[in-house]
């Protein structure tokens, strides 16, 4: 767990964090969201110390983080960048193994660790002996995934990792995100400013601005938090319906299963429909019709949840 008390920093005269509450629980996936300059950064950033803190105290694994060495702090947090960071003269191997190596683990146990991250994030093999020059901009992003993740930390933090990409590939790299933290339930600080991004992968959503938390709640039950014009203006009348991306058609039915397609797109497909009903299949082949009110039912079971 992550627990931030009383959290205040200041740069020269401005104030990016004013006296910040915040509780991280294990596993969960959380992201801040708010405008340039709300301080979104700077807290994700007081937590591996790569900032140093005017008031206020962050507890790590049960510990104050400025008990721990700051090197050593950070080796214990996976840290993913915008712009990657890959050591350009690295083969994509060794860029994964740089912490495990600092770690002193055993070189069998390394490629265990990369060559299973590889095959988690999607990358084939043979990429490990690319250097970064040779690869996409999605293909890098997932080394730093790789890379953020190799010597096992409890803690990621991802400061705007997908924001330097293509937007169809960042949809990919986004999903690739969310299955990978199924999996692996790591405890997760997640920057951004896209709205539909945050909706996709938090388990909790905080909403800064000027330093201070304005909403901090699961997506879907955000619309309490609604009646703050700026948490209102910031994610869009429209939210409930940004919502739907989040959910697949699987959600809906109950079941288990990987369906790619989301209410969001059964929502277009209702559009289009003269009937105002769209049939789909379950995973025993059982045919389901979907009505508008249907997916408003759904959201309001949601957000009671």
């Amino acid at each position: 767990m992550i627990k931030i008390s009383g959290l205040s920093k200041h740069y020269g005269e401005t104030l990016a964090l004013d006296k910040v509450d915040l509780k991280i629980m294990d596993g969960e996936c959380v992201v801040l969201i708010g405008p340039s300059g709300c301080g979104k950064s700077s807290l994700l950033r007081s937590i591996n110390r790569m900032i140093d803190i005017d008031e206020g105290e962050i507890i790590v694994a049960g510990k104050d983080n400025k008990t721990y060495p700051p090197q050593e702090l950070r080796r214990k947090i996976g840290y993913c960048i915008q712009n990657v960071g890959l050591f350009p003269h690295y083969t994509v191997y060794e860029n994964i193994a740089v912490v495990p190596r600092m770690e002193k683990w055993d070189e069998t146990r390394i490629k265990e660790r990369v060559e299973f991250l590889m095959n988690l994030t999607g990358l084939p093999l043979s990429y490990l002996t690319k250097k970064p020059h040779e690869l996409s901009g999605g293909e890098a992003q997932r080394v730093g995934v790789c890379r953020a993740l190799a010597a096992d930390p409890d803690i990621l933090l991802m400061d705007e990792p997908f924001g330097a990409v293509d937007p169809m590939t960042r949809i990919k790299i986004q999903l690739a995100f969310k299955n990978i933290q199924k999996e692996l339930k790591k405890t997760v600080v997640f920057v951004t400013h896209d709205v539909e991004e945050a909706i996709l992968l938090a388990d909790k959503l905080v909403v800064m601005q000027e330093g201070k938390i304005l909403g901090y709640d699961a997506p879907e039950a955000f619309a309490k938090h609604m009646e703050e014009d700026f948490v209102r203006l910031f994610l869009g009348e429209d939210y409930p319906v940004k919502l739907l991306k989040r959910h697949g058609i699987d959600d809906y039915l109950k079941q288990d299963g990987d369906s790619s397609v989301t209410l969001h797109e059964i929502l277009g497909r209702l559009l289009k429909s003269e009937t105002g009903v769209v049939e789909v299949t379950d995973t025993q082949n059982k045919i389901h019709e979907i009505r508008f009110e249907d997916l408003t039912r759904y959201l309001r079971e949601e957000e009671r949840r």
